[in-house]
């Protein structure tokens, strides 16, 4: 089979999210099925931390890419991409008539140059909560996701609660929409991650914490999680208990910021910012509980990463969370409801040694319903079937 994918998702070297998890599907058809041959299409260079084989062909933009990446100039780069995007793009793909198109990141412009295509829509979180992302992006999406729907012979998602929105709001027929879900783990480190001088020296934590990673936006609910905290110490005391918020700033995060520093309790609330892959490791190893209570996820990968580290989760009882999360996770039904968030903090910290023992054996038969080895192979499978 010859496949065609959109890469011009890897146009970073530095991934996360739905890179990363194209980039394990990749590596997985690498390794497993070297009978196809495999075209990526990209108008710049692209990041991969992978060895393309023989199989595996970068076909990149002939006109406009090296001229392009020399001119600094913003109202340049629009012409240049949606030049590239219908009309050398489309060109390009007739010229190696492959038997699928893959656009693994939410949009496909032209359907030219092969016989079916597929693409990927991980979630809908801009048109479900419009006030979680920028003006642009929500635009993008309401003018983009619907062609791309429309094009494309079979719409690939993550979760079934991303398909079901796929239904109701792109008004997709559910016969249309395949569910395969994302490994979740990149390879679990081996050993403890002690804290050493190089990292941050707030992280240097002498006491128990309640941990958030992720990106610091609105959509991760962190406000409530700040007020659940509050209500926690004003109930409880608990002088040795902090909490830690890490990540990288998001979108209209400035009132989360405002609202730990001016916290009652400002001194036990610690927001490194950007961590590290070992400050990340260390922390997951060596927090009390894992709080996300995301208002909206396609899949939620942070919850099965603290899984992996045995470390318990409180999470909502809404979209995905619940297929992630199954029965190894502590849930609140409301994502607003700080007192009921105090109270699942309370429950997970004071569990006994059986009821601690009886959580970590959940999260282990949970992680065991993910990999990317799984979701490779059903995306192949789903592949094949449809050129048939």
């Amino acid at each position: 089979m010859r496949i065609g994918i959109d890469a011009s998702l890897f146009k970073n070297s530095s991934k996360t999210g739905i890179p990363t998890a194209v980039e394990n599907v990749l590596k997985s058809w690498s390794k497993n099925h070297p009978e196809n041959e495999y075209y990526l299409f990209s108008r710049k260079k692209i990041y991969l931390d992978a060895e393309l084989k023989e199989n595996w062909h970068l076909i990149r933009n002939p006109i406009a890419a090296d001229r392009e990446n020399r001119i600094n100039n913003k109202l340049l780069a629009l012409p240049f991409a949606l030049l590239y995007k219908f009309v050398i793009a489309p060109i390009q793909r007739m010229k190696y008539r492959t038997d699928l198109f893959w656009a693994p990141d939410y949009f496909m412009s032209v359907k030219c140059g092969a016989k079916k295509y597929a693409v990927s829509v991980y979630d809908l979180a801009m048109l479900r909560f419009k006030d979680t992302v920028t003006l642009k992006s929500r635009i993008h999406h309401k003018l983009g996701l619907p062609i791309a729907a429309h094009n494309a012979d079979k719409i690939v998602t993550i979760s079934r609660a991303s398909a079901r929105d796929i239904h109701e709001l792109l008004g997709v027929r559910k016969n249309k929409i395949a569910i395969s879900y994302l490994g979740g783990l990149n390879g679990s480190a081996e050993g403890k991650q002690p804290y050493t001088p190089d990292m941050k020296p707030e992280l240097d934590i002498k006491g128990r914490f309640i941990l958030f990673i992720s990106t610091i936006e609105p959509r991760k609910n962190i406000m409530t999680i700040i007020k659940a905290f509050e209500k926690y110490l004003d109930e409880y005391g608990d002088s040795d208990l902090y909490l830690v918020l890490a990540g990288g700033r998001g979108w209209r995060c400035d009132d989360i910021y405002k609202a730990a520093g001016t916290s009652r309790y400002k001194d036990r609330i610690i927001m490194p910012g950007y961590i590290s892959a070992e400050e990340k490791q260390y922390l997951l190893e060596n927090a009390s509980l894992f709080a996300y209570p995301s208002l909206y996820e396609g899949f939620g990968i942070p919850v099965l990463e603290a899984f992996d580290k045995e470390l318990p989760v409180v999470t909502t009882r809404v979209s995905s969370l619940p297929e992630v999360g199954g029965d190894a996770a502590f849930y609140i039904d409301d994502p607003y409801d700080a007192e009921a968030l105090k109270g699942q903090f309370r429950k997970v910290l004071t569990l006994s040694d059986k009821e601690m023992s009886g959580t970590k054996a959940k999260m282990k038969r949970q992680l065991k319903k993910f990999s990317w080895e799984k979701n490779a192979e059903e995306i192949m499978s789903l592949f094949k079937r449809l050129v048939k």
